[in-house]
């Protein structure tokens, strides 16, 4: 084999193996969406969250601040696991789909004043 072979050879395995590494990285992000719409949103989410009773609500909902520890934990993994280029990818990626994931969620709700009140009482955690 000569040596333009041999680089050619590293050079193509090097393409597949970041061919496998980005579909991988995709189905992990669409893996978490998917865990996040139905493992931790429908699963924990009322359909009174948004509209209490009265104006002396708590807080976040339960199903908010298990999709927040969620993202947090998933960011920090992903930070502290991946170049901060493929990182970067990967959160953006997430995020957009995050987003998506939870307008639709939320169109599922009638969303009354004070339910709004409780809504804005979720902010999503900052990694660290």
């Amino acid at each position: 084999m000569s040596y333009r072979n041999m680089v050619q050879a590293k050079v193509d395995a090097a393409a597949r193996i970041t061919e496998k590494i980005d579909l991988l990285l995709k189905k992990e992000c669409k893996n978490a969406l998917a865990f996040v719409k139905d493992g931790l949103l429908e699963k924990r989410q009322k359909k009174s969250d948004y509209r209490p009773d009265d104006l002396n609500f708590v807080g976040a909902t339960l199903a908010c601040q298990a999709v927040c520890s969620y993202v947090g934990s998933l960011a920090s993994s992903v930070l502290h696991r991946l170049d901060p280029g493929n990182a970067t990818a990967f959160l953006e990626e997430f995020g957009i789909g995050l987003f998506q994931t939870l307008l639709d969620h939320l169109r599922h709700f009638t969303i009354s004043d004070a339910g709004a009140m409780v809504l804005q009482k979720c902010p999503l955690p900052l990694p660290s």
